[in-house]
């Protein structure tokens, strides 16, 4: 073992503190993203999105990334826009949608998901 025997107690006790502080993390961000894929969900249906489904799904899954949910669900929501525009108030209702929801985990889910 290349962990000299005096320290093996720290080193294993270390180890787990930094599996445990993993393992919350990544279920904090698992919850947020599913969080965001219903509130997308949510959002894209309530302004009648084609692909609404698809299209939360892909941006909540893309919220383990920070940020990356806003340009993978605007970039989506515009190429399904364009394919079937039917005015600029589509484009700001899902500009309104992606904003709300980020406002909203910015505010409340994230903060008491994930804490500091």
């Amino acid at each position: 073992m290349l962990i000299p025997l005096d320290l093996k107690d720290p080193v294993l006790q270390f180890g787990s503190k930094i599996s445990n502080s993993i393992q919350a993390v990544l279920r904090g961000q698992t919850l947020v993203a599913a969080s965001m894929t219903i509130m997308y969900l949510i959002g894209f249906s309530a302004i009648n999105l084609q692909s609404a489904v698809t299209i939360a799904i892909l941006a909540g899954i893309s919220r383990f990334i920070p940020y990356l949910d806003i340009l993978v669900g605007g970039l989506l929501s515009l190429v399904v826009i364009i394919s079937d525009f039917q005015g600029m108030t589509q484009v700001l209702s899902v500009g309104a949608v992606i904003l709300a929801a980020q406002t909203i985990d910015g505010t409340l889910i994230t903060p008491r998901i994930i804490g500091d």
